[in-house]
């Protein structure tokens, strides 16, 4: 099987490059990188990044690197075990303490353009993973399946034609005469609604 069948086949979400600044050796070669891009795969070199640090809890993963501090989130998806579930949002943070879901909610509620989005306002990540969203009267659910939110990050959860950084469903959840979002925790606790 010839690399780039090998790379189609995994499609890897996250590529490391180990290699010196201003090798000898002309590393990596924009071939290399090009194939990477082509299936998709965020590139982390240890020339432009230093240290690159991969942490799991075997279902979801964080990259962390020297260079490019904690503020900015990577949208990525989750590991192999969960990866046909959902996306995951992390951080390039290194060392995070998982904050209460009492810093999580829903900001907007968009009926008209069957988008959700919630938000971490506190300063550590929140795993989503067990926690739901539901329409009034709980006629819809979603479930997030190794979401990790970043601390001072947001998701946007999209149904219908919407896009958004989570696909709900195809169709249509939302009433557009009037409606209410309801964030579950993982314990079923509700955390946050939203009429819209």
């Amino acid at each position: 099987m010839n690399r780039r069948k090998v790379l189609t086949a995994i499609k890897p979400e996250v590529a490391i490059i180990s290699v010196g600044t201003g090798n000898s050796y002309g590393h990596p070669t924009a071939e290399a990188l090009g194939r990477l891009q082509t299936v998709g795969a965020k590139v982390y070199r240890t020339d432009q990044a230093g240290t690159v640090t991969v942490t799991t809890d075997g279902n979801t993963y964080t990259v962390a690197t020297d260079k490019t501090g904690g503020s900015a989130p990577v949208l990525v998806a989750t590991t192999a075990a969960a990866q046909a579930a959902a996306p995951v949002a992390v951080t390039q943070q290194q060392n995070s303490v998982p904050a209460s879901s009492g810093s999580v909610s829903i900001t907007v509620l968009d009926l008209q353009g069957e988008t959700v989005k919630i938000t971490n306002s506190g300063s550590s990540f929140v795993s989503l993973a067990g926690w739901k969203l539901t329409d009034e009267g709980a006629k819809h659910s979603y479930s997030f399946t190794g979401t990790t939110l970043p601390a001072a990050g947001s998701v946007t959860i999209a149904s219908g034609t919407a896009s958004g950084d989570l696909k709900w469903t195809s169709t249509n959840v939302w009433n557009n005469d009037g409606d209410t979002a309801y964030l579950y925790d993982g314990s079923g606790r509700l955390v946050s609604q939203k009429r819209g």
